[in-house]
């Protein structure tokens, strides 16, 4: 009798185990949505239309480092290049970036104008 209840003690304990790392690895692997707002000072790219990463200033003066994501410049709704992007940063106007958090760090997927999107 006391054998069974070490066995099943052992089996719960192994399922609680292998339950808990599987509810660990989805919460980790579901990708979180945020936005910053801000001031490019900073767009990094090897062409005109995409962007390869940006920097911008927020209203703290923290300075935010975001890789871009080709779907920023195929956005068909807002499409934002490269090239428009460093006219947003020549022209000192306030951009809202939509990012997710990655194993890789902060990737922007949307960015787009802030004076636009408040209207």
């Amino acid at each position: 009798m006391r054998g069974r209840r070490v066995r099943l003690a052992i089996t719960l304990g192994v399922v609680g185990y292998i339950i808990g790392m599987t509810a660990y690895m989805l919460i980790r692997s579901v990708p979180t949505s945020n936005e910053v707002r801000g001031l490019l000072i900073d767009v990094q790219s090897r062409e005109i239309v995409n962007a390869d990463a940006v920097t911008l200033r927020d209203a703290t003066g923290a300075e935010w480092t975001l890789r871009v994501s080709p779907e920023v410049a195929a956005n068909r709704e807002h499409p934002n290049t490269a090239s428009h992007l460093r006219q947003h940063m020549t022209n000192a106007d306030p951009v809202i970036v939509q990012y997710r958090e990655t194993t890789e760090g902060l990737l922007a997927t949307r960015i787009f104008d802030a004076d636009e999107r408040q209207r």
